[in-house]
């Protein structure tokens, strides 16, 4: 009795550059989830160099507490989306538990932060970097809930 077998070939192209050193998948930026790195590393720089500048963010808890919110997270969005992209097993990091949970996190922590500065940085004099960082916040807020939303519908596939 004859048999035969059959041979499947799957060939999968990503977008990467490559210079010997260092291999670059340029296809993660191509993404959702790369958009949604990209805006909440900018909206987070921006929300910490207001606070930065505002004088009465170290004079007030809820100013500082945003403030190391958005250093921290800034910090560990930049080392994720380098992650992706200098490594080419990068986007599995997109499927673990703990991605799901710092961007629950990241929306509970920057939401809190932020009204908390809302509401409160009209009580003091040149509100405006303030108030500015505070709505700032809220719309990371909502990069990171969508990411958390697209992290969680990922783990439900």
């Amino acid at each position: 009795m004859q048999t035969r077998s059959q041979v499947t070939t799957t060939t999968t192209v990503t977008g990467t550059t490559s210079n010997g050193y260092l291999s670059l998948n340029t296809g993660y930026l191509r993404t959702i989830n790369g958009w949604l790195k990209v805006a909440q590393i900018g909206t987070g720089l921006i929300v910490l160099l207001l606070l930065v500048f505002w004088k009465y963010t170290c004079s007030v808890s809820w100013g500082h507490f945003l403030q190391l919110t958005s250093f921290c997270f800034f910090t560990i969005t930049a080392l994720m989306l380098f992650s992706c992209v200098a490594s080419l097993s990068g986007m599995t990091l997109l499927t673990t538990l703990f991605y799901l949970n710092y961007h629950i996190l990241g929306f509970t922590y920057y939401l809190c932060g932020a009204l908390a500065v809302v509401i409160q940085a009209p009580s003091n004099q040149d509100a405006g970097l303030g108030i500015a960082a505070g709505v700032l916040g809220l719309l990371n807020a909502s990069f990171y809930g969508i990411d958390a939303l697209f992290a969680f519908k990922g783990r439900l596939n």
